[in-house]
């Protein structure tokens, strides 16, 4: 059977489109990501970071996992009246809930002892940020959930073009500051989610949901607290576990620690942009056909998952070798040189984060949700010891930093990412062995590979120019041997 018939054209069709609007998102982001801390000082981007690291995590940590559980019942049903209303229902709720947590934290003086001069202009433009990203994923994701992918892809093309016209304009009035910067981003957020919300109003009965709001919440009530239940309790643990993370980088090395951190995750969280289009869509496929077509799912999760995470290893190994040439490009003065190191590490935590959105998913398509919180509670303890070790100074620690978190976060993800698919090839009913094995070989083959190309260009002399010119070649010929392996690796998985 070929693939195109197990998947369905709709798939490959999605795909496409949503490869292509995340691409354009990967050209917006490698602009902020030159302009933004260029623009700002190391302290303001360091700021910057912990609010963009913070604030949104307070949402995930009340949404108690309706989130998923509303993209699960809107993929597998034609119908979603019933659980739209519970979801604005919940939205409204966490709005005023997330509101009042911060608002406490901030009467106490927990951001002000973490950033100086956090006043309170600051603290509601990080509400509204953390609230128009998180309102933002919600709509794009009921777009993707009943394959409105196309139209939405092109919406979104259409506003990051308009948006970025009005972000040259900020740039070069000289208007771009910490403050107007939180504000274009909630603005572009907000604007994406009330245009989606146009297309997607045909599923969205207002008077339908007013009128049975109350039977629905009723008839509901036992799948949303089944489903939601372990995502809650996991999303607390999770979400003080990465602010446990932050502020305790925060606390041991101040703004520009987390500046140097921030700088390598924030092109980590680029170099996954165009792949993470495939995402939504699988999670959509896995919901759908988990009952009824095990074959496909399998497809997904051991076949096509693979083919992403070598395309991702091949970008992580380009970036991470180059990390040197590509600081001294985008940053013309020494104030980040420091973060040279956290950022080779970090480029290979998308590698991970490949298998770990996967299998996250897998999860909860299969309604698993109990055995994904033990798992991943135990990994946490893990991770909560290793970033001791590597950020705490005296001699229980090394006081790494940045560096130490980075190394914290690569290590601990690889051990949570790798038990996830441990217990997913079980549930499956496939070798879990073979899917490590081909891991750790592509890992390593690319890795001395691209060494390998490194060395023999070494011993070349170059009379045209600088080390550019042999940056550029490395990553030249490193692309064609990728692009050979990556078509044998592609007939080999299909075989």
């Amino acid at each position: 059977m070929s693939k195109t018939s197990l998947m369905g054209k709709e798939f490959f069709s999605d795909i496409k489109y949503k490869f292509l609007s995340n691409s354009f998102n990967l050209l917006f982001s490698l602009v902020y990501f030159i302009v933004i801390p260029n623009t700002l000082n190391v302290e303001e981007y360091g700021n910057f970071q912990f609010i963009k690291s913070t604030f949104p995590i307070y949402f995930n940590l009340l949404t108690f996992g309706s989130s998923q559980a509303f993209f699960r019942y809107a993929s597998s049903r034609k119908r979603s009246e019933s659980y739209i209303g519970i979801q604005i229902a919940i939205v409204i709720l966490i709005l005023f809930s997330v509101l009042v947590l911060v608002g406490l934290l901030f009467i106490l003086g927990f951001f002000q002892n973490l950033i100086s001069n956090f006043s309170v202009s600051l603290f509601f433009v990080g509400y509204f940020y953390g609230a128009s990203l998180w309102l933002s994923n919600i709509v794009i994701g009921f777009s993707d959930a009943k394959s409105l992918t196309k139209k939405t892809a092109k919406i979104l093309l259409l506003v990051k073009a308009l948006f970025f016209t009005f972000f040259i304009f900020l740039l070069f009035n000289k208007y771009l500051n910490l403050s107007s910067f939180l504000i274009f981003n909630i603005l572009l957020f907000s604007f994406q989610s009330i245009s989606i919300l146009f297309l997607c109003q045909k599923f969205i009965r207002i008077k339908i949901i007013l009128k049975r709001g109350k039977k629905y919440f009723k008839y509901h009530k036992k799948y949303i607290l089944n489903f939601c239940k372990p995502i809650f309790i996991f999303t607390i643990i999770s979400a003080i576990y990465d602010i446990f993370d932050f502020s305790f980088l925060q606390f041991v090395g101040g703004s520009n620690e987390q500046a140097y951190y921030g700088l390598g995750n924030n092109f980590t969280a680029i170099s996954i942009t165009v792949i993470s289009a495939f995402i939504p869509i699988i999670f959509r496929e896995f919901a759908r056909n988990i009952s009824l077509n095990i074959k496909k799912v399998i497809y997904l999760y051991s076949v096509f998952g693979f083919k992403i995470y070598c395309l991702v290893l091949i970008i992580s190994t380009m970036i991470s070798f180059n990390t040197d040439y590509l600081t001294n490009i985008f940053f013309t003065n020494n104030d980040y040189d420091n973060a040279k190191i956290p950022w080779m590490i970090l480029a290979f935590l998308p590698v991970n984060t490949v298998f770990g959105q996967l299998s996250s998913i897998l999860y909860f398509s299969s309604d698993r949700n109990n055995q994904y919180k033990n798992i991943l509670f135990v990994n946490m303890i893990i991770g909560t010891i290793l970033t001791l070790f590597f950020l705490s100074d005296g001699s229980f620690g090394l006081n790494l930093g940045a560096t130490g978190l980075s190394i914290k976060k690569v290590m601990s993800q690889f051990i949570s990412v790798n038990c996830l698919i441990y217990f997913n090839c079980k549930f499956l009913k496939i070798n879990y062995y073979p899917l490590l094995i081909k891991q750790l070989l592509m890992l390593f083959y690319f890795i001395i590979s691209y060494l390998l190309i490194r060395q023999v260009l070494s011993v070349i002399p170059f009379e045209f120019g600088y080390n550019s010119s042999k940056v550029l070649l490395e990553i030249f010929c490193f692309a064609l041997l990728s692009i050979y392996s990556f078509s044998k690796i592609n007939k080999i998985l299909e075989k």
